[in-house]
């Protein structure tokens, strides 16, 4: 049977072996997991300066396409369909009349917002390839100089 010293001694040595096995694990809005705080809170500061500066371009954008909506309907002008300008009309009487075949200015917004999109996410996949290509240059230079 076994001593009551060599059981403590045993349940310390076990308590020990617990809490290195279990720590705090930090947790960034994006979900990256960190042991230490401060790396963390580098992350997350990042993190937060990149979601500041993509709201700051969204609402320019947005300034700016709001802008150009008002400017459109406050001089009356607008943008109408190139295969189809004219669209004709029957009367009552068996006449014709004739209409200009606008876009609509929600239409034209929601087309302007997509282009936008596109384009925004063509420029990050090509950022991500350039990275990824100068990260193989560095790798590729560091062997070489081994």
């Amino acid at each position: 049977m076994p001593k009551v010293k060599d059981i403590k001694i045993s349940l310390h040595h076990l308590c020990n072996e617990i809490t290195k096995e279990l720590d705090t694990v930090y947790i960034t809005s994006s979900g990256n997991k960190f042991l230490e705080e401060i790396d963390a809170l580098c992350v997350e500061a990042q993190i937060q300066q990149e979601k500041k500066l993509q709201k700051r371009r969204s609402d320019k954008i947005m300034g700016i396409m709001k802008l150009v909506l008002k400017v459109l309907e406050e001089e009356n002008w607008g943008f109408y369909y190139k295969n189809e300008p004219i669209r004709s009309l029957n009367t009552q009487d068996g006449g014709m009349l004739y209409e200009v075949n606008q876009v609509d200015l929600d239409e034209i917004e929601r087309v302007l917002l997509n282009k936008l999109e596109s384009t925004k996410e063509e420029k990050g996949a090509s950022c991500r390839e350039h990275t990824i290509h100068h990260s193989q240059q560095d790798e590729d230079l560091r062997q070489n100089e081994n």
